[in-house]
């Protein structure tokens, strides 16, 4: 339980109403009785009627039928303030399993978590303040920075470089080889001898996958933020504060930029290049290169306001097939 005032100082705001005891906080939708709740977004606003006892708002011209409420200039980071506040993370004890097997040659600072069944590799590092869940597997020579959660049955192949703050979801795979052959009857395997750079901040999803590279190095920059279930094949080179949704495919020595936004199932085709503060929309297919400032969509992409009109066209075709039809009708007869 807290008081409104106390959460309202904890958002740098301050209460309009009444200061009433809060005992958490719901979704706008699903509101119970003593939460608070977020409508961050017009559609959001009428349900202000809800069970919730009070409410964060954009601004103050938002009627909230008389209850209590809070003003924030960005809803979002309130949310996260809140979850934070009245479901705290539990302190974690770092300890190393004795199941786990560590060899000789690896260096593991003090503070760090190592769980059940966990294997590290000759000439591995692992710096202080990270936790490794059960069942992660780390190859030889890989360097793992500070406070970074790998989560359980990750792969981390030889010689990737992990950066400090990085979170791994449960499943994934880094530094795995690449998709390349040499074609023929028996296809030539070709050899994949480079590695994974995953810098800091960055986030890979559960069961997503980074290839290592062929020769050289994959790298994931600076703050970007990759979903689940995607891929990233070998030599792509990812920059500062992406955002890549879930089923994501980026094919061989692709380049982006920084801050490019990806919807979910775009694919993006071999040796591309992608500009910085680029937008493509969910399922696009992406080839050659796009601009910097780019908003694109489709398959093949195209400017997104030009796939809106040929999306709108495609859904009068039946009408009109129907008066292509009749006028044909009408000039044979």
């Amino acid at each position: 339980m807290a008081k409104l005032s106390e959460i309202a100082k904890l958002l740098d705001s301050t209460i309009s109403g009444d200061d009433i005891e809060i005992s958490g906080l719901s979704l706008p939708n699903e509101q119970k009785e003593g939460t608070i709740s977020v409508l961050g977004t017009p559609k959001l606003y009428e349900l202000a009627s809800g069970a919730a006892a009070a409410y964060i708002v954009p601004d103050d011209s938002v009627d909230t039928k008389g209850k209590p409420f809070i003003v924030v200039k960005n809803h979002r980071l309130a949310i996260v303030s809140l979850l934070n506040y009245f479901i705290p993370e539990k302190p974690h004890k770092y300890t190393i399993s004795p199941k786990a097997s560590i060899v000789e040659g690896a260096t593991v600072e003090d503070g760090v978590s190592i769980g059940d069944f966990v294997s590290v590799g000759d000439g591995s590092s692992i710096r202080k303040g990270t936790r490794i869940y059960p069942g992660v597997v780390i190859g030889e020579n890989v360097s793992i920075g500070e406070n970074c959660i790998i989560y359980p049955n990750v792969v981390i192949y030889d010689n990737a470089e992990i950066g400090n703050h990085v979170i791994i979801l449960a499943g994934a795979s880094i530094g795995s080889d690449g998709f390349g052959f040499v074609p023929g009857q028996i296809p030539t395997k070709i050899p994949h001898k480079g590695n994974v750079v995953l810098k800091d901040h960055v986030e890979i999803g559960a069961n997503s996958t980074i290839d290592r590279g062929t020769i050289g190095s994959t790298v994931i920059g600076v703050g970007t933020k990759i979903d689940n279930l995607c891929q990233v094949a070998h030599n792509v080179q990812i920059g500062t504060g992406c955002f890549i949704a879930s089923q994501t495919g980026i094919s061989g020595s692709t380049i982006i930029g920084d801050y490019v936004f990806m919807g979910g199932q775009v694919g993006i085709a071999d040796h591309a290049t992608v500009g910085s503060f680029v937008s493509i929309a969910a399922q696009s297919g992406v080839h050659g290169t796009i601009e910097d400032k780019a908003n694109i969509g489709g398959t093949p992409m195209q400017p997104i306001k030009d796939w809106a009109r040929q999306v709108a066209a495609a859904k009068q075709l039946p009408e009109m097939k129907k008066r292509i039809i009749a006028l044909e009708k009408k000039i044979g007869e």
